[in-house]
């Protein structure tokens, strides 16, 4: 049997480089999720821990922060703020108002585009607080929530 040798350049033959990728491609993609219980009984914004970091290839980059999961809260009058930070700078927020009884769940998301403008790793938290009793995160262990980053070509 003869032995082939493949040219590692017509492996990517038509293939752009990712610094000629057209404007609005995915360059690459970052996802942490977390399924233990997370708490918050805090009125002002405090670290759930849940943390994504991506190092953008491109200082034109744009970074699309994706946040998904359930939050749950202890009292019925709870407003359960959740927002998302690059590093100590908010970037934007989400209010789920729960009303009826205790530990009633909602399905939250947020989506924010942003444009750090660097090539250094950049590191997107979720916060939390609430007006009153406890938030919770993935309130059975079993739920799942996340943080997703694509950085997209500018």
């Amino acid at each position: 049997m003869a032995i082939s040798q493949i040219n590692s350049n017509s492996l990517a033959s038509g293939v752009p480089a990712s610094s000629n990728m057209p404007t609005g491609s995915v360059l690459q993609v970052v996802n942490s999720t977390v399924s233990t219980l997370v708490g918050s009984t805090t009125s002002t914004y405090a670290d759930t821990g849940l943390t994504a970091s991506i190092t953008p290839k491109f200082s034109t980059s744009k970074i699309l922060v994706i946040f998904g999961g359930n939050t749950f809260a202890s009292a019925s009058t709870a407003n359960a703020k959740l927002a998302i930070y690059r590093g100590g700078s908010q970037l934007t927020q989400t209010v789920a108002v729960y009303n009826g009884g205790s530990n009633i769940g909602a399905s939250t998301s947020m989506v924010y585009l942003d444009s750090p403008a660097t090539t250094s790793s950049t590191t997107y938290t979720i916060y939390a607080s609430t007006n009153t009793g406890t938030i919770y995160l993935s309130q059975d262990n079993a739920s799942l929530y996340g943080i997703t980053l694509l950085e997209i070509a500018a």
